[in-house]
């Protein structure tokens, strides 16, 4: 499923947000896991794909862009705590 987060000037879509759901590791895997890497396919009508998808306790953010200007994803970024 994806969520039109916004339009352009011209009506097209221009965001899109996929939440992904919950994953439920098997035990037998759930330590060896370090990471749940994942992108969505770009569009030419959304330049911006964001999507997220949770296991345990973390959550996965991911972007997915088809345009040179990355200043809307710097900006998300530079506001997400990257401590943990």
């Amino acid at each position: 499923m994806i969520k039109r987060v916004g339009r352009n000037e011209d009506g097209e879509n221009s965001t899109g947000l996929s939440n992904l759901g919950l994953i439920r590791l098997p035990e037998q895997i759930k330590d060896k896991v370090d990471c749940l890497p994942f992108a969505l396919c770009p569009h030419p009508n959304i330049p911006y794909q964001f999507a997220n998808v949770s296991t345990e306790d973390v959550l996965i953010f991911t972007s997915t862009v088809a345009t040179f200007d990355t200043t809307l994803v710097e900006r998300i970024c530079s506001k997400l705590d990257f401590s943990n």
